[in-house]
C-alpha cells in the first residue's frame, strides 16, 4: 500500500494531532491514524486536510507493532485468569463424599499442575 506524501503536520516538538480524525473505534480496539515517521529523528507527518481553525496539540504515539504485542500478551493473562478463577470455583464449592478427601485432592491437584504447565513461568 503506497501513501501519497503527507501534508506537514506542525505542534510542539513538530508533533501535531492529525485531522480529520479517523472514526472512534469500537469498543476494544483503538483508533489508528497511519503516518509518517522519520527513521533518522522520528519526525511524525500524517496527510491532513487543514480547515484553518486547526489547534496543535502534542500526542504519544504508539508503534502499532508494540501495542499489538501487548493486546496479545494482555489476552493471554486475561485467559489464564478465567482457567484460574475458574479452578478457585471448583476448589470452593467442592465437597467431597465422605471417605474421599484423598482422592478429590489429588485430582485437584492433578488440575492444578495442568494450569501451571499451561500458564508457563512467571516473571
Amino acid at each position: 500500500m503506497t501513501m501519497a506524501p503527507p501534508a506537514r503536520v506542525s505542534g510542539v516538538d513538530g508533533i501535531g494531532e492529525a485531522t480529520p480524525r479517523a472514526q472512534p473505534a469500537a469498543v476494544g480496539t483503538v483508533e489508528r491514524t497511519p503516518v509518517w515517521r522519520c527513521i533518522g529523528c522520528g519526525r511524525i507527518e500524517a496527510d491532513a486536510n487543514c480547515v484553518g481553525i486547526c489547534e496543535d496539540r502534542r500526542v504519544e504515539v504508539v508503534d502499532a507493532r508494540d501495542f499489538d504485542a501487548l493486546s496479545h500478551e494482555l489476552d493471554a493473562v486475561r485467559c489464564s485468569s478465567r482457567e484460574l478463577l475458574a479452578f478457585v470455583r471448583q476448589v470452593a464449592l467442592t465437597t467431597p463424599r465422605s471417605g474421599e478427601w484423598e482422592r478429590c485432592q489429588r485430582a485437584l491437584q492433578e488440575r492444578a499442575r495442568r494450569l501451571v504447565a499451561a500458564i508457563g513461568p512467571t516473571a
